[in-house]
């Protein structure tokens, strides 16, 4: 991808080529389906990913808009799957707090290094996800089950 220097994120060829990429991939449509739905022969985004050619910075605007990704989302070197966040943000803003409360716990459980599993500190360890049979919807319980939480399937 790029590389640092002196605190400043380098932004190289493979690095955009590489974004391109993964956001067609993550899409499910095709390079020639983009293309076509940019404005372009069908071979242009074929060319970005291959590396054949540079997108312009319009371009790359463009290509956010087309994938309803921040251009922050574009370039941030941490953020792997940019299309996938978008979505995962456009869940989150419709969430309540009992809600928010159990995707940090959660989120907290599946990125957790181990450490506290190790030691017993982890808080999160016992928040389940059941099928509920009855309402066809998901139902995520606290590690205390005092809090559930439905959604749709």
């Amino acid at each position: 991808m790029g590389y640092y220097e002196e605190d400043s994120f380098i932004m190289d060829q493979n690095f955009i080529k590489d974004r391109i990429g993964q956001l067609v991939a993550d899409s499910g449509k095709s390079e020639k389906q983009i293309s076509l739905d940019l404005g372009h022969s069908v071979g242009y985004i074929q060319s970005l990913t291959s590396g054949k050619s540079m997108p312009s910075i319009q371009m790359v605007f463009q290509i956010c808009e087309y994938f309803d990704i921040p251009i922050t989302d574009f370039f941030d070197p941490d953020i792997h799957h940019p299309l996938t966040m978008q979505k995962i943000r456009s869940y989150i803003c419709q969430m309540n707090s009992d809600d928010l409360a159990i995707l940090e716990r959660l989120s907290k459980r599946l990125c957790s290094t181990g450490e506290a599993k190790e030691n017993g500190n982890d808080e999160s360890e016992n928040i389940h996800v059941q099928n509920d049979p009855c309402n066809g919807k998901w139902c995520i319980f606290s590690p205390d089950r005092s809090t559930k939480s439905n959604h749709e399937k």
